[in-house]
């Protein structure tokens, strides 16, 4: 029978005893890039939006000094969920170019849905956060009266999704109704400033 090597049983021994102490590896980029991140989501009215759109998101008291964005969609609208990974995109793609302004349409489009606007707000802020939106969402308020006046603002028909651009001055310079990629949309967004 043959003996057993005991130089290389302690040396495996010794080896397994002082990885024991070691580390764990660091994360890998995917588990570092799901921070438990909650979207800001807050109730707009008509006239808030119109604020929005003229005056600098940074500095309420400012006039706005670049385009800006406004996104209107619903929860409960297939082609919006569908859209929203090239809306993300878009808006990562805008960066300092533009302002993005998200505008859920829930509560005055399907009011009969939520109990009040304060449940809308909490349901757009769970769907908002289960989509890990990376941008502010704001639920239209439709005060008494309904979805008409926000579409009518918009120069849109009564529907979702709309994207609409106006430029630094506030003055709307195209629409657009669904994205397919975010490319689509940042050429949309280009041709629109382009066009004086």
């Amino acid at each position: 029978m043959p003996r057993p090597h005991w130089s290389l049983c302690l040396v495996l021994a010794l080896g397994l005893i002082a990885g024991c102490g070691e580390t764990p590896p660091a994360e890998t980029d995917h588990e570092a890039e799901t921070p438990d991140v909650k979207v800001e989501v807050a109730a707009v009215t008509l006239d808030g939006l119109m604020d929005l759109v003229e005056m600098d998101l940074e500095n309420s008291e400012a006039p706005r000094t670049k385009p800006v964005v406004v996104h209107l969609w619903a929860n409960w609208c297939p082609e919006c969920v569908t859209e929203i990974p090239a809306l993300v995109e878009f808006q990562k793609r805008l960066g300092d170019k533009a302002d993005f302004v998200s505008v859920s349409m829930d509560f005055a489009e399907n009011n009969k849905k939520h109990a009040n606007l304060a449940a809308a707000v909490a349901a757009v802020t769970a769907a908002a956060d289960a989509k890990s939106l990376p941008f502010a969402v704001h639920v239209a308020d439709p005060g008494d009266g309904d979805a008409a006046g926000w579409y009518a603002y918009l120069e849109v028909s009564n529907e979702v999704p709309w994207t609409v651009v106006f430029d630094k001055d506030g003055v709307k310079k195209a629409d657009h109704q669904t994205f397919e990629s975010a490319d689509q949309a940042m050429t949309w967004f280009e041709g629109a400033l382009k066009a004086e």
